[in-house]
């Protein structure tokens, strides 16, 4: 019972922080917020457990979108489909500024690492980087 509770929990916040951070998202979504033909998608695509419920998500085509539940990373990117367990991310980093690579107002991705040394490669809405960095932030140290 206070797990349930406690990932309900997680879940209102991460929804609160993502509110309060956000600047003009045309892409990234709160799920609720998301057209039901897009959700109906998504739902046909994905597993999810009884317990897990998604929060938020990128969608910018058919073909490349991320789906934040309160257990898991859902990735598609073309044919592929991949789960990382919240849990198992250990790291959220913007190499791309790091390395020079762009100005901070040109972030179009984040790299989250595994505990196993996987790197996923996250897009994301520019102008958004920062309120989804801080977001993975916050689910790593959780």
């Amino acid at each position: 019972m206070y797990q349930e509770e406690n990932k309900l929990k997680k879940k209102s916040i991460i929804e609160a922080k993502f509110l309060r951070n956000r600047r003009e998202a045309k892409y990234t979504l709160l799920w609720s917020e998301m057209a039901s033909i897009e959700q109906e998608e998504v739902l046909s695509l994905i597993k999810l457990q009884p317990d897990e419920s998604v929060i938020l998500g990128y969608k910018e085509g058919k073909s490349y979108w991320w789906i934040l539940t309160n257990l898991k990373l859902i990735l598609k990117n073309g044919k592929s489909l991949d789960y990382f367990d919240l849990d198992n991310i250990e790291k959220v980093e913007v190499n791309q500024v790091f390395e020079n690579e762009t100005s901070k107002k040109e972030v179009s991705r984040l790299e989250l690492k595994t505990k196993n040394e996987e790197v996923v490669e996250l897009k994301v809405e520019l102008g958004l980087w920062t309120t989804l960095y801080d977001l993975f932030l916050f689910i790593v140290k959780k």
